[in-house]
């Protein structure tokens, strides 16, 4: 294959410009690297490094977040517990107040019922005995007009 391209005209041998090109190659080389690509990779390094502490920073925040979500439920659970003891405390005290009203009521109803009772029992036997007395008066007055009218009569 050398013999074909060396009968071309072609030479794959270096010349003497071969130095140039290299000293300019490993200049441009150590240049660059030193100026742009060093820096280049150190900032992504350090974009990186800021990408994964964010990411752990975020699931740590996380992990915090479900921990106050979670105690914030409980004290929520306690707090609603509390007020439904509370408004029970309270329905309970409300009835037995209730109750104790009823049962006064109750007791001062049969209180004035016994007393009605009584005064109609009282006037039931006054009320009697004015009837009797009445009826004795209306008796005797009947008697004596009978007896009035069989003298008249005879």
């Amino acid at each position: 294959m050398i013999a074909v391209l060396a009968s071309g005209g072609i030479n794959l041998l270096p010349d003497l410009t071969v130095f140039p090109q290299l000293v300019v190659y490993l200049t441009v080389f150590f240049v660059l690297n030193t100026w742009v690509i060093q820096p280049t990779l150190k900032v992504l390094a350090r974009r990186n490094e800021l990408t994964h502490a964010s990411e752990a920073q975020s699931t740590e925040k996380q992990m915090q977040i479900t921990a106050l979500q979670t105690e914030v439920a409980v004290a929520l659970k306690a707090a609603r517990q509390e007020i439904m003891l509370a408004e029970e405390e309270k329905r309970k005290s409300t009835e037995a107040a209730a109750r104790a009203r009823v049962e006064a009521s109750r007791k001062q109803t049969q209180a004035g019922i016994e007393a009605a009772r009584v005064q109609l029992q009282a006037e039931a036997a006054q009320v009697e005995q004015e009837l009797s007395k009445q009826a004795l008066h209306f008796k005797q007055e009947v008697l004596q007009r009978v007896t009035r009218f069989e003298e008249v009569a005879s």
